[in-house]
């Protein structure tokens, strides 16, 4: 086996308690234990720094907040409105992954 260094960066997120509070708050009747949920992982282009992964993030992740709030709930008028990177970083918790390696098998 041998290992091989990837050109990419991963931002990995899991829903944090924001986006726990607004969907049960559309939702009251469900109950949905979000800490056992899987959490998502987004490759992107390998950047420098980790501050400069992050300014990336803040860059694009109005449509990465739009893709999660549209998994969960179609009804765009029930979808919190001025969504803002601070509201992002409240509603998922931000894991930045700058060392990517692929595993080959023999």
């Amino acid at each position: 086996m041998y290992y091989s260094y990837l050109n990419k960066n991963v931002i990995v997120l899991h829903y944090g308690h924001g986006f726990k509070n607004w969907y049960e708050a559309i939702n009251p009747s469900l109950e949905i234990e979000f800490s056992n949920l899987e959490g998502f992982a987004y490759i992107v282009d390998e950047r420098e720094t980790i501050p400069e992964l992050k300014l990336w993030l803040e860059s694009n992740y109005e449509s990465i907040f739009s893709a999660k709030l549209l998994d969960w709930c179609p009804e765009v008028i029930l979808w919190p409105q001025n969504r803002s990177f601070q509201m992002f970083a409240e509603w998922f918790a931000i894991s930045y992954i700058s060392t990517v390696m692929e595993v080959h098998s023999n």
